[in-house]
């Protein structure tokens, strides 16, 4: 007697919104990936998925699913679906399928001086972060609508970002530059780091 087995397959369940190709931003659910185990396929193996998705089947049908974190820059993970029959040790068409990671805009202050204080006239200390993640480049500004405009950013083509400038206005009494430097670049989410410049005024005596 000579018993064939039928190959063991995947197929998407009803309902099934989930491409095996999606785009996503890392921290961002992808959408479910649901296939029904048919034709005598017994389990799977699912290889190559981002950190954050997994891949579990219950009551004959697989999920994947979760949200991809721990990317330093944009990755593409190529993943493969392989039905097998546990008893015959038959294995099925695998299916292969690709996640594409895109990174959220990292920044990194390296110089820990983002608050200082001045005498009036003096320069700031260069203030130095470092980009990750996908950010290209940055931008400065003031949240309470200080005007910064004596501020300089400079981005270099190693990612180094650096705020340079001396505050211009003549000042009578101590005043503070609150100012937040931001990635740009990144389609996901983008990183800010905050800070305050305290000018205290030039001491004087006039006549009485």
């Amino acid at each position: 007697t000579i018993t064939t087995t039928p190959t063991p397959r995947v197929v998407p369940s009803a309902g099934n919104t989930g491409a095996l190709v999606q785009t996503i931003c890392e921290g961002v659910a992808i959408d479910a990936i649901t296939y029904d185990l048919v034709d005598n396929a017994e389990s799977v193996v699912v290889t190559g998925l981002p950190p954050g998705i997994s891949a579990i089947v219950n009551s004959g049908t697989l999920t994947i699913s979760g949200a991809p974190s721990d990317v330093s820059t944009s990755t593409n993970f190529s993943y493969t679906i392989e039905p097998t029959n546990n008893v015959t040790g038959c294995a099925g068409e695998i299916l292969t399928g690709q996640i594409t990671v895109n990174a959220d805009g990292e920044l990194t202050l390296d110089s820990s001086n983002a608050n200082q204080t001045l005498c009036e006239g003096d320069a700031i200390v260069p203030i130095v972060f470092t980009l990750g993640g996908d950010a290209t480049s940055a931008v400065v500004n003031s949240p309470s609508g200080a005007d910064i405009s004596w501020m300089s950013l400079v981005v270099n083509s190693a990612g180094v970002v650096t705020l340079t400038g001396t505050p211009s206005a003549n000042i009578t009494a101590t005043t503070d530059y609150d100012f937040t430097v931001t990635t740009s670049g990144s389609g996901c989410q983008q990183a800010s780091i905050s800070g305050t410049i305290t000018t205290t005024p030039t001491p004087r005596v006039v006549p009485s």
